[in-house]
């Protein structure tokens, strides 16, 4: 018999590169990408961010934090935890570029 995980928070979930690079992209265009941002990018395959549950109220935070991109506010500074999760959650990600296009 061999080991089974616990429960599916065992298995890390795949890194989407091509989002990462969107968002990376889209966030220096507005020059609100996070000085440390590279070094977050390098370190997120190795950590376990993925983990980090988002809520339903992470996804209420991005109307805000996409107005405060749109004036080159350092998200990763202002908002560290949602940047956190922002990298590590493709939905959260998503819904964050897709709003980024909508407002500018």
């Amino acid at each position: 018999m061999g080991i089974m995980p616990i429960s599916n928070e065992a298995v890390q979930t795949p890194i989407n590169h091509s989002e990462l690079s969107e968002l990376r992209e889209q966030l220096i265009k507005f020059d609100a990408w996070p000085e440390a941002g590279d070094q977050y990018l390098s370190l997120i395959a190795h950590t376990m961010w993925d983990r980090a549950a988002t809520r339903a109220k992470d996804f209420d935070w991005i109307p805000k934090v996409a107005e405060d991109v749109i004036d080159g506010v350092d998200i990763g500074l202002q908002y560290p935890s949602f940047f956190q999760k922002l990298l590590a959650n493709s939905e959260l990600r998503g819904a964050f570029v897709k709003k980024l296009h909508e407002v500018s």
